[in-house]
């Protein structure tokens, strides 16, 4: 295992995730920088020594603040990657923010995915689903399993926290980085998603992580802003300097109103009420 020890209760995990992996040879992975496919590319091209090349897509759903960080963790694994840009926002399904989006716009790159591998010759394509992702409403998913998508960590049983605990046993860099989602999980289904939209919500989110918030979501009605942040964060935001710098910046991105969600980050709350 090299210059790490593996605890004994994790052991069948490793193992089972190494059975998994053992039918690939040569593979392409859908990397986005976070945990689990980071993990799952140091595992598969340094434990395993398998032949991996990262794809990173762009498409306009994903901040540029999140594509760099991606960028500077594929340099750090000194892995061999890739970029594929797929513009979603041609598709109805997602421009439209219909409830079909998130099956519409993964069907959408894992299509373009699937090509680029077999044209590189880098096949399957695997991603970072966990065990935990499976109990959680996840409608593109179903989009990746159609077209053949290959989901070892979840296959092995792994889940977020079992991930997070490999990544620092093993150290690597993003082990405790918060979960992300796109940006049109910010605007409510129905609202129409361009690019100036999405542009302001990265800016307003980007304003908040530069002030030094650590858990960040502005979620999007009309012209009204409503900040989701960690609850132990909430008072600095009552901080006189603070709140009006947040206002000025606020107001000039459009916004008329901006509120504090009470209940504090929580993932996946622009979907109570619908599923």
């Amino acid at each position: 295992m090299g210059r790490f020890q593996i605890p004994h209760a994790l052991l069948p995990k490793w193992q089972s995730l190494s059975l998994e992996l053992a039918p690939y040879d040569r593979m392409t992975i859908a990397f986005s920088g976070g945990v689990d496919s980071t993990f799952l590319a140091w595992f598969a091209a340094k434990a395993l020594l398998k032949d991996v090349l990262l794809v990173l897509i762009l498409n306009p759903l994903v901040s540029d603040r999140e594509n760099q960080e991606a960028w500077n963790t594929a340099r750090q694994l000194d892995l061999p990657y890739e970029e594929l840009k797929v513009d979603v926002l041609i598709h109805e399904d997602v421009a439209n923010n219909s409830r079909n989006r998130c099956y519409a716009c993964k069907h959408a790159m894992v299509s373009a995915l699937s090509e680029f591998s077999k044209v590189l010759k880098y096949h399957p394509v695997l991603d970072g689903t966990n065990a935990d992702d499976l109990s959680a409403y996840r409608p593109g998913r179903r989009a990746a399993h159609e077209l053949g998508v290959i989901s070892p960590l979840a296959r092995a049983g792994l889940s977020k926290a079992e991930i997070r605990e490999f990544s620092h046993l093993v150290g690597l860099p993003n082990w405790n980085k918060p979960s992300q989602s796109c940006l049109a999980t910010r605007v409510p289904y129905g609202c129409r998603l361009t690019g100036e939209l999405l542009e302001r919500i990265e800016r307003a989110e980007a304003f908040l992580l530069h002030l030094g918030y650590s858990l960040v979501r502005v979620r999007i009605h009309d012209r009204n802003a409503r900040i989701e942040l960690s609850p132990d964060e909430f008072h600095k935001v009552f901080e006189p300097a603070a709140r009006h710098q947040l206002l000025e910046y606020f107001t000039e991105l459009g916004f008329i109103h901006v509120s504090l969600d009470l209940a504090g980050y929580r993932s996946g709350s622009a979907d109570v009420g619908v599923v």
